[in-house]
């Protein structure tokens, strides 16, 4: 009993005496380009969560005792050790710049962050800060003109989500690591983005199988700060319209044709060039008294466009909390974008709330993000080459003898017939923008969870799962009225234009839901053996998605004015349903070996299982080489070079047919035989024995630092060789089938050159200046045709 209790005193005692020895240490860090101090900089006891982080001047205090190391590091610095030596003692630092940005980390495939040196791909990251300086409506315009051999197709319609390609093929778009079938660049807030890494080749992406075959886009988002403790946030822009650049000029000379022995004007035509407009008395159409009366027959409409349009925005608040501990993080964010379009009734709304955060105990990792958007229309209304269109119907088809401006009140009789100039062809554009809608809702639910485990010092385990859902609805409305006649036309999946039934009006409606996950699991090693090191990975992937949908509309009109409702169709409403499912299972690895930090090699395989591809065919290969020479530890030290590498890589990528295109499937025919359905076997033969599609890519580049990183030159040249094209071919109608699908004997190749430069001509404590400028061309060559 007694050595229990003097053993328990000593313990006492010699914890007393390790806590007494702790003292607090203060001081400041500096940088040594223009001996400034660096607010941000981060201040960490070696080997443990302990830590803090310099204010505005640069000044820290933190606990420490003897003989522990303090590590100090900053963005862009070489991070410094100091051991502490006494108690109480004031430790100042001062920062080098660190001898080349390469030794910085870039997130790559599967959300591994590697040194950019080490890669053998091109490879480019946008800064969250970058991106939200100036916020619009979608985050995937403000990549535009970021990233060389990004093409980001901006669309001029109002609420059209922009195109984006890599090399003239459409990414993969992977959030936190996980990659989503459903989401899109507009549900990520800029406010919420951390960095996002370009993966530009299929090689660098090879590790995602058929779905990164195109390249991928690597979003991270925020999941804490830089300083501990309690942090809330606010930002809030505003964007206005500046109107066209150019509006075409109209002739302003000829009006619609004048019947002379009445002296009136045509209503039922359409077009400008008839009568003259000189002042004369013309019998023509009053909106103010709805009548005919005789007036001024004046160019009085020749700014109808202009006058038409109201002035757009785009209102982007946001609003995060963030809490910083010594264990992890935990970040809110809700961010409303409110988009005005030039045309009345043009309204666009999206909400966003997330949660993220993560934690970190011994040897356990956890972190876990989930967002919900919502997106709301009343009216996204109807572009292109269609007679509703506002821009279509005031500068090509009407005339300027009415001002547009009288027609607001845009109803004769409420619900049934509109106040228009014309009768037929030409609606009241205030008619069209109000009572002929295409109004949509949607939501988007995504959550993502990673656990990790660091088994031992060399080796960890990552288990990772992510969940994405979406409902769409979509409602097309056309009041009775319209004078555009013709059928309608499908909602989902794709189309959305509609002609409405004439004088009759129509009710549009589609519904489509759907949902993926990805599971991944995969154990990740690094080891270094005197000048070698190595690292690579090992696991599977499970990938599930499904969308189905229905659409229904209405046939010969509406019974009930106004009545937006199936139930109101003259007809038995039309309805049609659709059902998607895919599955893909897949096992991956990766093997990376560097020597001296000056030799990378790569080397990645894949193999998947789809389910839309045949047992016999439906197992294929995913593999790729990559490596990176680092020239400028060879070369003698220069003031002028900070950094020269040499990479090239190669990758082999397949594509499954689309879902259900080897099922030879009966399409159904109701009422074909008076109340008697028809089904009919499919005029093409489906082959069961088709292969994937394939390509091989071949990629070299080069990366010059020069001036301590303050210019930079990036150059890559690829060729991406396609084949085994999946079509469907013309067979001899004797055979009973109209065409085969089958892999065809064409091959072509896509060859292109990207070019990225970078320079900071101004870099004070006051001042930096950045430019950046990026260039880019390819070009597809048939290097084989097809024989048949």
């Amino acid at each position: 009993m007694k050595k229990k209790l003097l053993l328990s005193t000593f313990f006492v005692l010699l914890s007393f005496w390790a806590v007494s020895q702790q003292g607090e240490i203060r001081g400041t860090v500096k940088s040594a380009i223009d001996n400034l101090p660096l607010p941000g900089a981060t201040i960490q006891i070696k080997g443990t969560l302990t830590g803090n982080t310099t204010d505005v001047n640069g000044k820290y205090t933190i606990s420490a005792s003897p003989n522990q190391v303090l590590v100090f590091s900053y963005v862009g610095m070489t991070a410094q050790e100091v051991i502490v030596t006494t108690v109480s003692r004031t430790v100042d630092v001062v920062l080098m710049e660190s001898a080349t940005i390469m030794e910085e980390f870039i997130v790559t495939a599967l959300g591994i962050k590697r040194e950019e040196k080490a890669l053998g791909y091109a490879v480019q990251r946008v800064s969250g800060e970058t991106i939200s300086t100036v916020k619009g409506l979608d985050l995937g315009t403000s990549l535009t003109g970021k990233v060389s051999g990004l093409l980001v197709r901006n669309s001029t319609e109002f609420t059209a989500e922009p195109e984006i390609f890599i090399r003239g093929e459409k990414p993969l778009l992977v959030i936190d690591g996980v990659p989503y079938g459903n989401m899109s660049l507009r549900d990520l807030p800029s406010d919420d983005i951390e960095n996002i890494s370009i993966l530009k080749g299929s090689t660098a992406s090879a590790l995602y199988g058929y779905r990164g075959a195109s390249g991928a886009i690597l979003v991270t988002t925020k999941k804490g700060s830089v300083n501990r403790g309690l942090l809330v946030t606010y930002n809030s822009s505003s964007m206005f319209t500046a109107g066209f650049l150019a509006i075409p000029e109209l002739q302003t000379t000829y009006g619609r044709i004048v019947n002379t022995a009445t002296n009136t004007y045509a209503r039922s035509g359409d077009g400008s060039w008839g009568s003259p407009m000189d002042g004369r008395e013309v019998i023509q159409w009053d909106p103010i008294s709805k009548t005919m009366k005789a007036m001024p027959y004046l160019p009085i409409g020749k700014d109808n466009f202009q006058n038409f349009l109201e002035q757009g925005y785009i209102l982007n608040n946001n609003i995060n909390v963030v809490q910083q501990g010594e264990l992890g993080s935990f970040r809110a964010s809700a961010t409303s974008v409110q988009n005005k379009g030039q045309y009345p009734n043009s309204m666009f709304n999206k909400l966003t709330y997330s949660m993220g955060g993560e934690m970190k105990l011994d040897k356990f990792t956890l972190s876990s993000g989930v967002s919900y958007n919502k997106h709301t229309s009343p009216n996204k209304g109807f572009g292109g080459y269609t007679g509703y269109d506002p821009m279509y119907n005031l500068l090509i088809w009407s005339s300027p003898d009415y001002d547009i401006r009288d027609y607001k009140d845009y109803w004769l009789v409420p619900n049934e017939s509109q106040n228009s100039s014309y009768t037929s062809i030409n609606n009241n554009p205030y008619f069209d923008r109000f009572e002929r809608t295409h109004g949509i809702n949607r939501d988007i639910f995504n959550v993502n969870l990673a656990l990790g485990y660091d088994i031992n010092s060399w080796l960890k385990a990552t288990i990772r799962s992510g969940y994405d859902t979406y409902t769409d609805k979509q409602e097309i409305k056309v009041s009775m009225g319209s004078f555009q006649g013709g059928g309608n036309s499908t909602v989902i999946p794709g189309g959305t234009e509609i002609w409405g039934e004439s004088l009759k009006g129509s009710y549009n409606m589609g519904l489509s839901r759907g949902f993926s996950f990805n599971n991944d699991f995969f154990l990740l090693g690094n080891k270094k053996l005197g000048e070698f090191a190595f690292d690579g990975l090992i696991g599977g992937t499970v990938f599930y998605r499904q969308d189905e949908g229905m659409e229904a509309r209405t046939q010969g009109g509406l019974t009930i004015p106004a009545f937006y409702s199936l139930r109101s169709s003259t007809t038995p409403a039309l309805v049609s349903s659709r059902l998607f499912r895919q599955q893909v299972n897949s096992v991956f690895g990766r093997f990376a070996m560097s020597w001296r930090s000056l030799v990378y090699v790569e080397g990645t395989f894949r193999n998947d299982w789809s389910s839309t591809l045949s047992k016999a065919t439906r197992s294929y290969l995913y593999p790729s080489l990559s490596a990176s020479f680092i020239a400028s530890e060879l070369l003698p030290e220069m003031d002028w070079l900070s950094f020269w590498k040499l990479r090239g890589s190669w990758t082999s990528s397949k594509t499954p047919a689309g879902i259900y295109s080897i099922n030879s499937v009966y399409s159904i025919t109701t009422a074909a035989w008076g109340t008697l359905s028809m089904a009919s076997f499919p005029s093409t033969i489906r082959g069961t024995d088709v292969l994937p599609e394939s390509s091989s890519t071949f990629e070299i580049g080069s990366v010059v630092n020069i001036f301590k990183n303050r210019a930079s030159l990036d150059v890559s040249y690829y060729a991406k060789r396609m084949y085994d094209f999946l079509r469907s071919t013309g067979i001899s109608p004797s055979s009973g089938f109209s065409s085969n699908f089958i892999n065809i004997d064409e091959e072509i190749t896509r060859k292109g050159i990207e070019i990225t430069a970078n320079v900071t001509p101004i870099k004070s404590k006051d001042w930096q200046w950045d430019l950046a400028v990026n260039w880019s061309t390819y070009a597809r060559y048939y290097t084989k045709l097809d024989s048949i």
